[in-house]
C-alpha cells in the first residue's frame, strides 16, 4: 500500500497466500544464512524482531492521542509506564546483541533505503506524500544506537562503557528517544485521515488454511 515494494507484491494466490513476498523473503533469508555463521544470522533476525517491535509501544502511546474515542477490545492499565519500559528493554536488546550485529543490521537496513530511493527516483513513491517530520526520530535513534552499541561490551564493542553504566546509558537514551517519537506523532486529523484510507473489513471468524 505504501508503494515500498511492487504492487505485484500484493496479490495472492488462489489459495490466498502472498507468493511474491514469500519467494522474496525466501531468497533474503537464504543470502542472509550464506553471508554470516547461522549463530549470527539468529542473533541478527533476534535484532532486528526486536527493532521492529520497538514501534508498539510509541503506536500505542500516539494512538492513545490520536484516536482517544476508538472502541478498544481491552484497557491496558499504566500504559505510560509499561510503554515506554517495552521500549527500553526492546533497546537493551539491541544493545546486547552487540556491535557485529547492529552492523550488520544497519547494512541491511541501508538495503531498504537503497530501495527507497530507486523507487522515488522511478517514481514509484512521491515525495510530497511522505510522512518526512514523523519519521525525524529514527535518525538519532539509529545513531545513538549505534553509538552505544560501538562503546559497549558486546559483540565486538570497544568495551568503552563499564556495567551498570552502558545499561543505564541505554535506558536514558530510550527513554529520550521514546519522548521525541511521541513528539514526532501524526496530529489526530491526519491520524484519522489514514485511518479511514487503510481501513480494512473485520477479520473473520475463521481462517480458512
Amino acid at each position: 500500500q505504501n508503494g515500498f515494494f511492487p504492487a505485484s507484491f500484493r496479490l495472492l494466490s488462489a489459495r490466498g497466500v502472498p507468493m511474491r513476498p514469500l519467494i522474496f523473503n525466501f531468497f533474503f533469508g537464504a543470502a542472509v544464512l550464506l553471508w554470516v555463521p547461522f549463530s549470527e544470522a539468529v542473533a541478527l533476525n533476534g535484532a532486528a524482531i526486536t527493532l521492529s517491535f520497538a514501534s508498539g509501544p510509541i503506536c500505542l502511546i500516539a494512538l492513545r492521542s490520536q484516536m482517544a474515542s476508538a472502541d478498544r477490545v481491552f484497557r491496558l492499565p499504566l500504559a505510560m509506564v509499561f510503554a515506554p519500559l517495552a521500549f527500553v528493554i526492546s533497546t537493551l536488546i539491541v544493545y546486547w546483541s552487540g556491535w557485529d550485529t547492529y552492523i550488520r543490521l544497519s547494512v541491511a537496513t541501508l538495503a531498504g533505503v537503497v530501495v527507497f530511493a530507486v523507487r522515488l527516483a522511478l517514481g514509484h513513491l512521491h515525495i510530497n506524500k511522505l510522512d518526512w517530520r514523523e519519521a525525524i526520530w529514527l535518525v538519532p535513534y539509529f545513531a545513538g544506537a549505534g553509538f552505544f552499541s560501538y562503546l559497549g561490551r558486546f559483540g565486538g564493542g570497544i568495551a568503552a562503557l563499564g556495567m551498570p553504566w552502558d545499561e543505564l546509558g541505554v535506558a536514558l537514551f530510550a527513554l529520550l528517544a521514546f519522548a521525541l517519537a511521541i513528539w514526532c506523532r501524526l496530529p489526530n486529523e491526519k491520524a484519522e485521515l489514514y485511518r479511514e484510507r487503510y481501513a480494512t473489513e473485520e477479520p473473520a471468524e475463521t481462517t480458512p488454511l
